[in-house]
């Protein structure tokens, strides 16, 4: 929710005032029973649409500092929000802020008060509602733009509100660490009691500042913002601050380059801390109850869910109107090629008819469907037998000569036949009987391996048939290699 854009709606514990950043006027009423504040609640009807933020100027509220433990990031948020519920067990309007050197700003919201009784009444209103910012928290940032050199060092901000009271906040190198409300005083009160008051405030917060670490050394840099009738009478007093600067709410609000500024005769700083809290993007905290933040994020996500459901059905329509176009720019290709293939049929068709019909003997035209079937066959190879044969040699054995014959299957079937030879070649007659049965053993593997074949051995390396010749001379035969035939069953 952006300040600019709501209702701003300062309660305090005396009166209501109801402010935009679009309107000039601002609605003041005295009082919280429901005929003092008919006014403001009709002005909110007037324009359901736009939401209400308040900006608590009560007396309830707390806030304290917590020193937390090195831990990472989601660690860290989780012992704040336990350190919250401890301190404000409770409390619905609550929060825990983040600060440096780790440490935590507590901050709740008494409930009931005029908060709460608010809370009910803007409820039966179509206005969107719920929101809670307080004022010191919001408005300590200001006193840093007054006086720059309050970014270091105690600082406090004091000034007169109509609805709250008399206002001070105190802030160390720039970070709230206190805030005080006395009684409201009439605009028209004379400007030393003014002053007086000014005064008396002051050095009571210095007393109760002295727990925190604020001694008598320590210097106290305060602005106020007070009518012009109280600042040479709040200049005449010994004020325990070691400087000082007084300001009308019109003359701060200028110096802030405020939208919204005071009227020169508003004595009252409560329309300066609203043009202050409406140039914000969005207030520092914003309390609500745990009901009331639920709502709030529903609405939100059924919000962002159709924003993001339209963003998507926007691309979708993009997407399909992207695609539809280049369906079209490929539907018209299609119909050109469709037409140049019409084309290109009449042309054939009229070069068919204008040329004479072409007539050859019936052997000649035979024997080009031979040739053709003869060149197109595609060339049978041995490698399904080869592969077999090769997982089923051992490295024992050399393959010396391979024959391989394949025909169509009309006068003979596929054959192979294969040399082999031992690669330690045995020497005597026991070694050749042992290398003709290590040649029957790899007959028996080729069969088992090759089912579908005839494996038989053609010849033996060594003369170990029935009706070969043994000879012991001298210049006998060399061993000859082991002729092995593998022949295709017929099917």
């Amino acid at each position: 929710m952006r300040p600019a854009d709501a209702f701003i709606l300062t309660l305090g514990d005396d009166g209501a005032l109801l402010a935009a950043a679009d309107v000039d006027a601002a609605l003041f009423v005295k009082g919280h029973d429901a005929n003092a504040v008919r006014p403001i609640l009709d002005a909110l009807r007037s324009q359901p649409r736009r939401p209400v933020l308040i900006l608590a100027d009560v007396l309830g509220q707390e806030f304290r500092h917590e020193s937390l433990p090195r831990l990472g990031w989601l660690d860290q948020r989780k012992l704040r929000l336990r350190r919250l519920q401890q301190q404000f067990p409770q409390a619905l309007l609550k929060t825990a802020l983040p600060l440096r050197n780790h440490t935590a700003l507590l901050a709740a919201l008494h409930e009931g008060g005029v908060v709460g009784w608010w809370l009910e009444r803007l409820a039966t209103l179509p206005n969107p509602s719920g929101g809670v910012c307080l004022l010191p928290l919001e408005s300590a940032d200001m006193l840093q733009r007054l006086m720059p050199q309050t970014a270091t060092g105690w600082a406090v901000l004091l000034g007169m509100h109509r609805a709250g009271g008399l206002r001070q906040i105190v802030t160390r190198d720039g970070a709230l660490i206190f805030t005080r409300l006395t009684p409201p005083m009439p605009p028209d009160t004379d400007g030393r009691d003014i002053a007086q008051a000014v005064a008396r405030d002051l050095q009571a917060t210095r007393g109760y500042l002295a727990r925190l670490g604020l001694n008598d050394d320590t210097p106290l840099r305060a602005a106020a913002i007070l009518p012009d009738h109280a600042h040479a009478a709040l200049a005449a007093l010994s004020l325990p601050v070691q400087s000082l600067l007084t300001l009308t709410p019109h003359q701060a609000a200028r110096r802030l380059a405020l939208g919204l500024t005071p009227s020169p005769l508003d004595a009252s700083a409560d329309m300066l801390h609203v043009g202050w809290l409406t140039r914000k993007r969005r207030p520092r905290a914003l309390l609500m109850r745990p009901e009331t933040r639920q709502t709030t994020n529903s609405a939100m996500l059924r919000r962002w869910g159709m924003r993001a459901a339209s963003a998507a059905w926007l691309l979708a329509l993009g997407s399909l109107g992207w695609q539809g176009q280049d369906l079209l720019r490929l539907g018209l290709a299609n119909n050109r090629l469709i037409a140049d293939n019409a084309a290109l049929q009449e042309q054939l068709t009229q070069e068919r008819a204008a040329r004479p019909p072409v007539t050859q003997p019936l052997g000649r035209l035979r024997q080009a469907v031979e040739r053709r079937r003869l060149y197109t066959l595609p060339l049978e190879t041995p490698w399904p037998l080869l592969d077999k044969l090769a997982e089923t040699l051992t490295a024992d054995f050399r393959l010396t000569k391979l024959d391989w014959n394949h025909t169509d299957g009309k006068t003979a079937t596929e054959s192979l036949e294969i040399s082999l030879r031992l690669a330690d070649a045995p020497s005597g007659l026991d070694q050749a009987r042992m290398a003709a049965q290590r040649f029957d053993e790899l007959a028996t593997a080729l069969r088992q391996a090759l089912p579908d074949h005839a494996v038989a051995i053609a010849q033996y390396p060594f003369p170990v048939m029935p009706n070969d010749t043994l000879s012991n001379a001298a210049d006998a035969p060399e061993a000859k290699d082991c002729v092995i035939a593998i022949h295709k069953a017929a099917p």
